[in-house]
C-alpha cells in the first residue's frame, strides 16, 4: 500500500493561449481542482495586480465543478492569464506542467484557495531587479476563528544571504516552513537544478522548498505580507478522516526518504557547512515525528496496525539512527523504534 506513485505528463491537452508583453517579469502558477468555493476570490486578488509584465498560468487539473468556467470568464477579460486543462493529476503534476509552461524571469506557485496581496508586488519587483535566484517573503493565514498570524513571527536577514545561511537561520529560530507561495523563484535557476515536484504524495512542497532554498547562491527576504494562506479544513492537508490521514502519513514517509537523499547529494556534490547539515538531519528527524502525530488521530485499529507493520518492516526507526545527532533526537528515534516494535503505548512522540 506504500509503494511510490508515478504519474505521466504526455497526451495532455493543448494549451489556451492568449497575448502577452514581453519581457515577462513574472509567472503566476496556479493549479486549480474544483475550487469553486474560492477560485473567483483569488482571481480577484490577481487582477487587482497592475503590472503588466506578470501572466497567470491557471492549470486546469481534470476539476469536474465551475472551476473551468470561472476560469474562461476571467480570460475573456483578463489577457494576462492562460488556462491550460489536463486530466487530472494532482497538484504536483500541475505545478510541473506550469513551470514547463511558463515565460516569466521569476515563477510564483500559488494555492487556488488562497489570496495574493497585490500591494506588496511593486516591493518585489523592486528586489527581483537585484537577480536572486530567490526572493522571499512573509504571509498570513485567515480563515478560522483563531485569527490567524504572520507565517514568520521572528526577524529575519534582508541580505541578499547565500541559500544555506537563510535555511540555517530559520532552523535555528524554528520557523522553516515548507510553504512553496512563500518564494518567488528564478525559472533558469530551477531549470539549472532540475528541481520538480515529487507526484502522488501530500507535502509534496517540503523537500522541494528545503532544496530549493538551499542550494540558491542568493536569496533575498523582502519584509512585506505578499500572501493570505487560507485555513481550509477541505483542502487536501485538512481533515482528519482515516483516508486523508493515511495519504498524508504515506507521504511523510516520502518526505523523510527525500530529504535523506537530498542530505546526501549535498554532502557529496557541494558540501554545506557541518552546522547547517547537523540541522539538515535533525530536519528528518523531525518529519518523521510526523508519521506518528497523525497515527494517533486515526480512527481505525487496522490502519494504526497497517502503519505499525510497514514501520517494522521497513525498520523506519532504524534508518533514522544516523541523522540523530543530539541526545533530544535520539530519544525521539528510540521512541519511534519503540513504538514500531510495539512496546510503547500509541500516543504523542517527544514533541519536535
Amino acid at each position: 500500500m506504500f509503494a511510490r506513485n508515478s504519474v505521466l505528463l504526455c497526451c495532455a491537452p493543448p494549451l489556451l493561449t492568449f497575448t502577452h508583453p514581453s519581457p515577462m517579469r513574472l509567472s503566476i502558477i496556479i493549479p486549480v481542482f474544483n475550487a469553486g468555493d474560492y477560485l473567483q476570490a483569488l482571481l480577484d486578488s490577481l487582477a487587482a495586480t497592475i503590472a503588466p509584465d506578470i501572466e497567470f498560468v491557471a492549470i486546469d487539473d481534470g476539476s469536474t465543478d465551475q472551476s473551468l468556467q470561472t476560469l474562461t470568464a476571467f480570460a475573456a477579460h483578463e489577457r494576462r492569464l492562460r488556462i491550460i486543462p489536463q486530466a487530472n493529476a494532482g497538484v504536483a503534476v500541475a505545478r510541473n506542467r506550469g513551470l514547463q509552461a511558463a515565460r516569466g524571469e521569476y515563477v510564483w506557485f500559488v494555492d487556488a484557495d488562497d489570496l495574493i496581496v497585490a500591494s506588496a508586488i511593486d516591493a518585489l519587483h523592486a528586489a527581483a531587479k537585484h537577480g536572486a535566484e530567490v526572493i522571499t517573503f512573509n504571509g498570513e493565514r485567515f480563515g478560522d476563528a483563531s485569527g490567524g498570524g504572520h507565517i514568520y513571527q521572528l526577524a529575519k536577514p534582508t541580505g541578499p544571504v547565500s541559500g544555506e545561511n537563510w535555511l540555517a537561520t530559520l532552523l535555528t529560530q524554528k520557523e522553516l516552513r515548507h510553504f512553496v507561495w512563500l518564494h518567488w523563484c528564478r525559472r533558469d535557476y530551477l531549470q539549472a537544478i532540475a528541481l520538480t515536484f515529487a507526484p502522488g504524495i501530500s507535502h509534496e512542497d517540503v523537500a522541494w522548498v528545503t532544496e530549493v532554498t538551499l542550494r540558491a547562491p542568493r536569496l533575498q527576504y523582502v519584509d512585506v505580507v505578499a500572501y493570505r494562506y487560507r485555513l481550509n479544513t477541505a483542502s487536501t492537508t485538512g481533515g482528519n478522516d482515516d483516508a486523508r490521514l493515511m495519504r498524508r502519513i504515506k507521504s511523510y514517509f516520502t518526505v523523510v526518504r527525500q530529504l535523506q537523499e537530498m542530505n546526501q547529494r549535498i554532502n557529496m556534490a557541494n558540501p554545506a557547512r557541518p552546522s547547517t547539515l547537523a540541522l539538515l538531519r535533525g530536519e528528518v528527524v523531525g518529519q518523521a515525528l510526523q508519521v506518528f502525530e497523525l497515527s494517533k488521530q486515526l480512527q481505525s485499529n487496522d490502519n494504526r496496525r497497517e502503519v505499525i507493520a510497514f514501520c517494522r518492516t521497513n525498520k523506519f526507526a532504524q534508518g533514522l539512527w544516523r541523522d540523530a545527532l543530539n541526545f533530544k533526537r535520539k530519544r525521539q528515534v528510540v521512541a519511534i523504534w519503540l513504538k514500531q516494535s510495539g512496546l510503547l503505548p500509541s500516543g504523542r512522540a517527544p514533541s519536535k
